[in-house]
């Protein structure tokens, strides 16, 4: 079931009032709910889960590569997940069993990951934008720094591979970042160093 997640419950519901759910399998793909969004399907006879592969389904869609290397979460009634798991290994994803009370945290970490992603490196293309650059050049400009530093944090234990002002706790630097940037950009800039300083210094003690 592949529809919005404000949809999910009353799909399920018209599904359970209008088929015979009887030794069926119903998963959902939302990342952010549990199987429990469709319990009415489950008493409609079906065992129910949710699938959801950790990709991102922009305007084009991910490539086979992409498919070939992903993870894929799965959850609900045991026979739910075995289906997911046979779906999973049918699509090239790998499969894994997250917990229900888990699900919303999963749904941020993969937030940040990539929609938060997405948005920090706009907005550095934007500002680079206003630095005279010729036009479409922010990205070429970028791509070899976003690429050697996602790899960085993709692999890395800790904070040990973060370079930059905020590594080196240059806060004079940052106070001159912050100084020209917008303000609400100035504040997200703020709240994660903040995160870091924090982090960095509980894992230090």
């Amino acid at each position: 079931m592949a529809v919005p997640d404000r949809a999910i419950a009353s799909v399920a519901e018209r599904m359970a009032s209008e088929l015979d759910l009887t030794g069926r399998v119903v998963l959902h793909t939302s990342g952010l709910h549990d199987a429990e969004e469709i319990a009415a399907c489950r008493s409609a006879g079906a065992a129910v889960g949710s699938w959801h592969p950790l990709l991102s389904f922009g305007p084009s869609p991910p490539s086979p590569e992409a498919w070939q290397s992903a993870a894929c979460a799965v959850e609900g009634d045991p026979a739910a997940v075995a289906a997911g798991d046979r779906l999973a290994a049918a699509a090239g994803l790998w499969a894994w069993t997250i917990r229900p009370v888990d699900k919303v945290r999963y749904h941020a970490a993969a937030a940040l990951a990539g929609n938060l992603t997405h948005l920090c490196i706009l907005a550095a293309r934007y500002e680079l934008e206003g630095c005279a650059l010729p036009p479409g050049a922010s990205g070429r400009l970028l791509r070899p720094l976003v690429e050697s530093s996602v790899e960085a944090a993709l692999t890395a234990r800790g904070f040990e591979s973060l370079t930059g002002a905020l590594a080196r706790d240059d806060a004079a630097t940052v106070a001159r970042h912050l100084a020209v940037l917008a303000p609400d950009l100035a504040d997200a800039y703020a709240a994660l160093a903040r995160w870091f300083r924090a982090r960095r210094d509980t894992s230090s003690d």
